[in-house]
């Protein structure tokens, strides 16, 4: 489907995984890994250990009786795990890291951040939605993690001036069609109209524009989405580079049609 707006992605095998059930996945917590493999043989719970921190379970496995969620492990696509692979450490500065997650939502790239950097960030989290950052702090908590600061903003306007600070790196978790998860929610594919792909590349654009003034000189811009089309991705990039004082230092596309996963894209850009 929309084969005109997909990305460098393989359209066949895009529309076939929708054909396939996804499998569930889980990302261990740092020094969690033996434990919850474990927890796991000895509840008798299928799994595949797929990667250093991935298990790969079936879509409807239930581990709520089974492990400590966000302590001792995520539930987090397998793709989703990957998209601080290329966060290469000399980018970042000595000492704590100032982080803000400015579309938080569950705070599931919050918790996979401070893992990479080892607890070493001083984190802010915002979302639009109230309801969704009271249970990202929550979800927060749960993993340990420790808040510097929590606000309600639509970051697709300009910040107001008590939302100004600067950062070392910015989490842009974008709002998008969806359209990477789609093998597990096949109704919004049903559902979706093309015209809805300006709206969402507009949206973004205007999110990281207001958003990434607040980096500090030489800070990181991490661009995300679970999107498969040209215009959320490549196209947002592109404006991104050339309306900002962001350049791009790499792209990619994390593909998981063919392995029962999201496809995700990622973008790293460094303030000039």
């Amino acid at each position: 489907p929309f084969e005109k707006q997909l990305g460098a992605i393989d359209p066949a095998a895009f529309s076939t995984s929708f054909l396939i059930q996804p499998l569930l996945f889980i990302r261990t917590r740092p020094g969690k890994k033996d434990k919850v493999a474990a927890r796991l043989e000895e509840q008798g719970v299928a799994h595949q250990i797929i990667g250093e921190d991935c298990i790969a379970l079936p879509n409807t496995t239930n581990l709520e009786d089974v492990l400590v969620l966000n302590r001792d492990a995520v539930i987090q696509d397998k793709n989703s795990q990957r998209v601080f692979d290329e966060l290469n450490p000399e980018w970042l500065p000595a000492g704590k890291v100032a982080v803000w997650d400015c579309c938080a939502a569950s705070g599931g790239k919050s918790i996979l951040l401070n893992d990479k950097l080892a607890g070493k960030m001083n984190l802010t989290v915002s979302d639009i939605r109230p309801n969704i950052l009271y249970n990202c702090k929550k979800r927060l908590a749960e993993a340990g993690i420790n808040i510097n600061n929590a606000f309600i903003a639509d970051v697709a306007a300009p910040l107001s001036p008590d939302e100004v600070q600067e950062y070392d790196i910015i989490i842009c978790d974008a709002p998008c069609s969806g359209s990477g998860t789609w093998s597990r929610t096949p109704e919004q594919l049903a559902g979706f109209s093309k015209d809805r792909i300006a709206a969402f590349s507009a949206l973004q654009k205007s999110i990281a524009k207001n958003t990434s003034t607040q980096l500090k000189s030489g800070g990181l811009f991490i661009y995300i989405t679970c999107s498969v089309f040209k215009e959320e991705n490549e196209s947002v990039v592109a404006a991104i580079d050339e309306q900002t004082e962001l350049a791009v230092l790499q792209q990619e596309y994390l593909s998981g049609y063919e392995q029962q996963a999201d496809t995700m894209f990622v973008a790293i850009f460094k303030k000039l």
